[in-house]
């Protein structure tokens, strides 16, 4: 037989199997033997060694290499991986009798294991790498799974305030043991190689770092990455992460930490930057309004935060709440803790906005109302409880901030009564009519919710002067 019959060097190609994206190394044909392995650390010019002794030990765990053969004519066929000096079941794949016996797969699958390296790149391996040899088949292809980080399905997976001031205790540093809480949302989240995004503040050029909370920032091998990352111009920093990491810090509850020094905070982690970019706050009664240029997932909210959409009855706003996905463009009603800031799990995404009384203001905007539709806007509240309360603006009207949501309805709608809102959550009776008094209905006399004049009033809820009263 003869070893080589001819090899062919791809420096990068990409093809897509049913499993993963792959990577070409090396294709050819190599007929394999066992007195003449091929050896693919000793590859001569112009072909570029592979599986070197350095690249091994540099290598990441769960990192899968793949090869591929053609049968030559003959029963018997099998395939062997061994060390350079011919030492078998040197990678930890293959038993004295190789499982590959007999029944030889077109596909051969190497997963970089801590044994994989130790007995190729370890200090008892010698000068370190390996051989493939066997029997009746021809290598003819080495491809790499290709596992490149990317955005996942938005989440926030913490919020907080923790000063990194330099490599030492003061940063961000969770282990298993003491922070299940807080690590639980990384484990139920990330389960494969994905980017992180980072908001943090302040701080004089800062350095950010991602390590693994088991191990030394400085010693070898950790972190992950040793990497400083960047921070952008709206201070987010992106730090992609790896399978290897993801299963030994989380799957394998190791735990991580973030470290760097510039005297910068962290204050919240997420999965899309655009979540980080997404915050609302909310007034001393916990609301707020809120639209946004991204899809928002609201089957991901902060643990306490609830959202709703509107829709109008005559003049009554009801509310109700929303724990699916909606379209960028959606107004929103955001209820939560009291002046608390919240990161809203969001994506870019060409969605339609989810249809509803409550209008996207997604730019700084003056509004006003008109001869034809009023404007209602939801008045910042600085004390107490209760429901929202709407606000009708004048017609010199007032500009609204961007990322809020306003109430635009005809002014035929409310006849010749108060120009008030009904404020209603789900399917509830009205639980409040609220909104700031129009002066020019100041005028003693009752309206019902339909905004009708009742001249003599019973048992029920009116307004007066721009105010709720209950008959009793």
């Amino acid at each position: 037989m003869k070893k080589l019959i001819t090899l062919v060097m791809l420096s990068i190609l990409t093809v897509i199997n049913a499993s993963a994206a792959e990577e070409v190394l090396w294709t050819g044909k190599v007929t394999l033997e066992w007195g003449t392995p091929w050896n693919p650390g000793e590859l001569t010019t112009p072909f570029t060694p592979l599986f070197t002794k350095d690249q091994f030990a540099s290598f990441e765990n769960g990192q899968k290499f793949y090869f591929y053969f053609e049968t030559v004519d003959g029963e018997y066929r099998t395939v062997r991986f061994a060390r350079w000096n011919g030492e078998k079941n040197s990678l930890g794949i293959a038993d004295y009798s190789p499982a590959y016996d007999q029944y030889t797969p077109e596909r051969i699958e190497l997963e970089i294991t801590d044994a994989v390296k130790t007995n190729v790149a370890g200090e008892d391996a010698g000068t370190g790498g390996f051989t493939v040899c066997g029997h009746n088949v021809t290598l003819i292809r080495v491809t790499k799974e290709v596992n490149n980080p990317v955005d996942i399905d938005p989440v926030l997976l913490w919020q907080g305030e923790i000063t990194v001031n330099g490599w030492g205790t003061s940063s961000l540093n969770w282990t298993w043991a003491t922070n299940e809480t807080e690590l639980t949302p990384f484990v139920e989240a990330i389960t494969g190689p994905c980017n992180l995004y980072v908001l943090i503040d302040g701080g004089t050029s800062p350095v950010v770092r991602l390590a693994g909370a088991w191990g030394d920032w400085s010693a070898t091998g950790y972190p992950i990455n040793t990497k400083d990352y960047d921070v952008d111009g709206e201070n987010i920093v992106k730090i992609p992460v790896t399978q290897d990491f993801v299963t030994k810090a989380f799957e394998k509850h190791g735990g991580f930490a973030i470290w760097g020094n510039g005297g910068y905070t962290i204050k919240a982690i997420a999965t899309t930057k655009e979540t980080l970019l997404n915050s609302v706050t909310t007034d001393a009664k916990g609301y707020a309004t809120y639209s946004s240029n991204n899809t928002l997932a609201l089957n991901n909210l902060p643990d306490g935060l609830e959202a709703y959409t509107a829709w109008l009855d005559g003049t009554t706003l009801r509310f109700n709440q929303k724990t699916a996905a909606v379209g960028s463009g959606t107004g929103l009603l955001i209820k939560g803790g009291a002046n608390t800031t919240y990161y809203i799990p969001a994506k870019t995404d060409a969605t339609e906005p989810d249809y509803n009384a409550l209008s996207a203001n997604l730019s700084s905007t003056l509004l006003k109302s008109d001869d034809k539709d009023y404007i209602f806007v939801m008045k910042k509240a600085t004390s107490g409880s209760g429901s929202p309360e709407f606000q009708k603006l004048s017609t010199k009207g007032v500009t609204v901030p961007a990322k809020k949501a306003y109430v635009q309805i005809a002014k035929s709608a409310f006849g010749g009564g108060a120009h008030e809102l009904g404020i209603s959550f789900g399917d509830e009776d009205v639980t409040a009519i609220n909104a700031v008094k129009d002066v020019t209905n100041a005028d003693n006399r009752y309206y019902n919710l339909s905004g009708q004049v009742v001249a003599n009033p019973t048992k029920g809820i009116y307004i007066l002067n721009g105010k709720k009263v209950v008959i009793k």
